[in-house]
């Protein structure tokens, strides 16, 4: 939605699970704003009987998950190269920060026309240490939820979520093949050189599985939690 001077994004509830989740969302907008990261900033939050609207400001840019779609190997290697580092130097400075994005996934990742990419949809966000069940509902995404069923939010589950988000860009048949998370895990780790990314990105890389392989163990054998194949990836599920 747009005026003469502004531009406005509109969200709409019908749903008690809708106000909770449009709830949470300004309430994280308003949290997260000191940071140097290009935000949506709440403006107003309105609620009736049974609706609710959330107004913040308007971000230029598109959704991964309708550009990625289109892309050839020239336009990975350049999202890889230039979009990924600024993405990861968001998500380093949003951890930094004792916070959790919590629903990373293609349609939550923003891609500017500066080349650059941002985070979108805080409304899952928790600081590092705090429960996911809240008002005895858990929000996720089944295809990019973290294996272990960790009762608390760790930076681990970010870092999860953005690997299967990247081998979902550059290699989609073969993620759709790896029958562990293990399996995952490996793939990034081993095509990641493949994929043009710069030493520095790739030690960051390296780092994060690492750091999950160590937190899940024997769990590194489970099954990837595919929900829907992998061309219809993005919808949240709210769980009671």
């Amino acid at each position: 939605m747009r005026d003469e001077q502004q531009a406005w994004r509109v969200k709409f509830g019908e749903t008690v699970e809708d106000a909770y989740v449009l709830q949470r969302e300004a309430l994280w907008l308003m949290r997260l704003r000191h940071l140097d990261m290009p935000l949506h900033r709440t403006l107003s939050l309105h609620k009736t009987a049974d609706k609710t609207v959330l107004v913040t400001t308007y971000l230029e840019g598109q959704s991964a998950a309708l550009v990625w779609p289109g892309y050839d190997a020239p336009h990975v290697h350049q999202w890889f190269a230039h979009s990924l580092p600024t993405l990861l130097g968001r998500l380093a400075m949003l951890h930094a920060s004792g916070v959790v994005h919590g629903d990373i996934k293609p349609s939550n990742i923003l891609c500017l026309p500066t080349m650059a990419a941002c985070f979108v949809d805080f409304a899952n966000a928790r600081r590092i240490g705090d429960p996911w069940k809240e008002r005895g509902m858990v929000q996720f995404t089944p295809s990019f939820h973290y294996p272990s069923s960790s009762p608390v939010a760790s930076v681990e589950h970010d870092f999860y979520a953005l690997l299967i988000c990247m081998a979902l860009l550059a290699a989609p048949s073969q993620l759709a093949a790896c029958s562990t998370v293990g399996a995952v895990l490996t793939l990034v780790e081993l095509k990641s050189t493949d994929w043009g990314v710069s030493d520095e990105v790739a030690k960051t890389l390296a780092q994060w599985i690492s750091a999950i392989r160590l937190d899940l163990g024997a769990k590194l054998d489970t099954a990837p939690q595919w929900s829907c194949g992998l061309t219809s990836f993005g919808d949240t599920e709210t769980s009671c």
